[in-house]
């Protein structure tokens, strides 16, 4: 503290101010990652989170030697629209079918342009699967906990038909057993959501945290991660994809970017104030873990909205 005796007379060490930054309420590390509650009160780590953390299991059980590690920097992205918006493409399956069409139309080009001797390039593994049609996601299977958390793809997603990599198979296999190492690397959904702000991938390992900047201004931050002990080619995988989905210039963020901030245009004109969220609907739901079969079901995006809903009415309250 610069000038630290001028405050003497100030009373400035028994103030508010000189406390610094005050503790966190709570805080859980699971496999690297530290989760924090601000706030004294509150539900804690294992029962906001509950069942829902068995992807992340997964995640770190991709790593031969049992630990994740940030590989490089971070990809950042400030995106004229509600952060919910962007929440909400994280488990609809539906937009990718019309918004990438032009990504994977031009994949689809250039690898009917190729002789069939030549190998497939990692860039066209990563994209092809964007042109899947409707149906695909109708049995990918998809899953909701309760406080708003989901799995979109428990049975099939863009990423379960990439090339196999048999070097890393093995490294799991010696450490986890055959069986448990084909059950760690056949799990690799579109996308899991912890609710409200953070998603993954097990496969390629991505992480993203979605941040409120304003009402209509949101900052997408994404991460690169590499399992500890195994081969480069895993690593290499992630960056591409990271690359290719959710750098600013990529070519498929920029379809999402320019759906986002035109809803967020669109909410402010007059007229039907509604966005309709009803797809799959049949009156019968709870806010409680259950699978359902088809990823085209609105049903994820109805459960993030239940969380937050319970929040925004819990926070209006009196003494909230």
């Amino acid at each position: 503290m610069p000038l630290k005796s001028d405050y003497d007379l100030a009373a400035f060490a028994h103030s508010p101010a000189a406390m610094g930054l005050r503790p966190a309420g709570a805080v859980a590390i699971r496999h690297g990652f530290v989760f924090a509650r601000l706030s004294a009160k509150g539900p804690d780590f294992h029962g906001y989170f509950g069942a829902a953390l068995a992807p992340l299991d997964n995640l770190a059980q991709r790593a031969p030697d049992g630990e994740l590690v940030v590989a490089g920097g971070c990809l950042r992205s400030i995106i004229r629209c509600n952060w919910k918006i962007y929440v909400e493409n994280i488990v609809d399956p539906a937009h990718a079918v019309s918004t990438h069409e032009s990504a994977s139309q031009s994949a689809a080009a250039i690898g009917s342009a190729m002789s069939n001797d030549q190998k497939e390039p990692a860039v066209l593994e990563q994209l092809l699967p964007f042109g899947v049609n409707y149906s695909y996601f109708s049995q990918a299977g998809a899953r909701i906990y309760s406080n708003g958390h989901a799995i979109l793809g428990t049975k099939a997603s863009l990423h379960s038909g990439y090339a196999k990599l048999p070097d890393y198979e093995a490294m799991l296999e010696r450490v986890h057993g055959p069986d448990r190492a084909r059950e760690v690397l056949s799990f690799a959904p579109q996308n899991t959501l912890f609710f409200p702000n953070l998603a993954f991938k097990a496969s390629p390992q991505t992480v993203r945290v979605v941040r409120p900047l304003a009402v209509d201004r949101t900052l997408v931050e994404t991460w690169s991660l590499m399992p500890k002990g195994a081969p480069d080619a895993v690593l290499q995988r992630t960056v591409m994809y990271n690359r290719l989905v959710f750098s600013p210039m990529s070519v498929v963020a920029h379809d999402d970017f320019h759906v986002f901030e035109s809803i967020q245009q669109a909410l402010h004109a007059p007229g039907n104030e509604w966005v309709s969220m009803q797809r799959g609907y049949r009156g019968d739901e709870a806010e409680e873990t259950r699978d359902f079969e088809d990823g085209n079901d609105e049903l994820a995006l109805r459960n993030f909205y239940r969380a937050w809903q319970r929040l925004m009415v819990a926070a209006a309250e009196p003494g909230a």
